[in-house]
């Protein structure tokens, strides 16, 4: 059973994650691998934001190939409907 479903009507709301703190109860819904087990990946960082408190950043090691994935959490959808991702 997947129990990580983003808690917003995709019909009618718009879901934006702009990874900040007040964003942590749904950030714990999403998902990162360290696929390489290098043990550096993907992490909210409060340096070199944009805007806001946090960031999503990846640090790599050069010497090691990045094979790590962020993966969001699950979006319930409806089948003839049409949606707008940017």
């Amino acid at each position: 059973m997947i129990n990580n479903y983003i808690s917003f009507d995709a019909d009618s709301d718009t879901f934006t994650m702009g990874f900040e703190n007040s964003d942590s109860a749904e950030l714990s819904k999403w998902e990162i691998y360290d696929n390489n087990s290098d043990g550096v990946s993907w992490k909210i960082s409060g340096s070199s934001t944009y805007s806001g408190d946090s960031v999503l950043a990846y640090y790599s090691d050069s010497n090691t190939v990045a094979d790590d994935w962020f993966i969001t959490s699950c979006f319930n959808l409806t089948a003839d409907s049409s949606y707008v991702i940017s």
